[in-house]
């Protein structure tokens, strides 16, 4: 939990109330940012409205043109079929005229060739002659009521075909007599969409300019302080949990724990006392008021190293002596004093009646040197 956490603060705190307000900031953001998109684009908009006003005109201009030019086309073709079928009534005649020319002209032929074969066998063979012309002038006359009646059909159906054109070229003439009311009617139909449009976008912009005039709410310190709030009262579970222990755990152990406390300050603090109070070996040890040792008035890691060495010596041997009368001390690692140190060394241990054993760790077998009486 943090630091000095206050549960009892935090549960008394209600995040919904911050989450509101933060909420609420956030829609008056929203509306003001809306009423400024409103306001601010208007001209805008009005221009895309505008825009868009032209290209639906021109898309219907374009619409009506190509009616306009299917509908000429449509009469043109249809003037062209009426022209050309009327040329075929018109060649009817002078077709009949050519076949019954045709037609005389074979029978011509015909009875001239009869009359040849009648000289020639006029005796015997007239009522051949007689029954082959009856023959001949019966297949004219039919060839020609054939071909009359297909004439006649032709025309017909060609009178038939230019009605219906002339239908379809009134009903065309008519359609194009009212593409001019629908062109106007549907420009006047977008020009009034468009009016209204512009209208709407510019009510929409007048209702909301008070509110785009407003500054916006600055929502991070609500979104922080409400995030805070909820994030404090997640420790709120832990803190009854810890409040519980303490109450039914940690107390009653809190009184013993400041027993021993003060059991190991007096274990810490009792050497000292008795170091002051004790008989020391060496007379210019002493223990200062903060519970120091000194050697006169110099603390020990104030000592030079040759200053430290003599009272390593001194030490040993004061302890030495308080062991009995055997006066032995070893010293070991001989061989890491330097010269000067081990200089000092053999001239001070050559002062007192203690017998010193050197011990130095070099390569080799072991071997022992004897110096002095022993």
């Amino acid at each position: 939990m943090p630091p000095n956490y206050d549960g009892e603060k935090w549960r008394a705190e209600k995040v919904s109330e911050y989450y509101g307000k933060v909420a609420q900031a956030e829609e008056i953001n929203r509306k003001i940012t809306a009423a400024k998109s409103l306001v601010e684009g208007l001209e805008s908009r009005v221009a895309t409205i505008k825009a868009e006003s032209e290209v639906d005109k021109q898309s219907k201009k374009n619409a009506f043109d190509r009616q306009r030019s299917e509908g000429r086309e449509f009469i043109q073709f249809f003037n062209q079929k009426v022209e050309k079928t009327q040329g075929v009534i018109d060649g009817v005649g002078e077709r009949l005229a050519a076949s019954e020319k045709d037609i005389n002209q074979e029978l011509t032929i015909a009875r001239e060739k009869a009359n040849s074969e009648y000289q020639r066998k006029r005796n015997e063979l007239k009522a051949q002659y007689d029954a082959e012309i009856e023959s001949l002038e019966l297949g004219a006359f039919s060839t020609r009521e054939s071909v009359k009646k297909t004439l006649d059909n032709e025309a017909t159906t060609a009178k038939e075909e230019i009605a219906k054109c002339k239908n379809s070229l009134a009903v065309k003439e008519q359609e194009l007599l009212s593409v001019d009311t629908l062109e106007e009617q549907a420009i006047s139909a977008i020009e009034k969409d468009t009016v209204r449009r512009i209208e709407t976008e510019k009510a929409k912009a007048g209702n909301v300019k008070e509110d785009s005039g407003k500054e916006l709410i600055d929502i991070e310190p609500l979104q922080a302080i409400a995030e805070k709030v909820a994030n404090m009262q997640s420790y709120l579970r832990e803190f009854d949990r810890m409040d519980d222990m303490i109450k039914t755990k940690i107390a009653p152990r809190q009184e013993l724990a400041q027993t021993l406390t003060a059991r190991i300050e007096t274990a810490r603090t009792m050497p000292m006392e008795l170091l002051k109070v004790a008989a020391v070996p060496i007379p210019e040890i002493a223990v200062d008021g903060d519970g120091k040792i000194r050697i006169g008035k110099t603390l020990l890691d104030g000592l030079s190293e040759g200053e430290q060495l003599e009272l390593a010596f001194r030490v040993a041997k004061a302890q030495a002596s308080q062991l009995g009368d055997l006066k032995v001390l070893c010293v070991d690692g001989i061989d890491k004093v330097n010269k000067a140190d081990r200089e000092w060394l053999e001239s001070y241990m050559a002062t007192d009646d203690f017998q010193y054993f050197l011990l130095s760790t070099c390569n080799g077998n072991l071997s022992v040197k004897i110096e002095g009486e022993i």
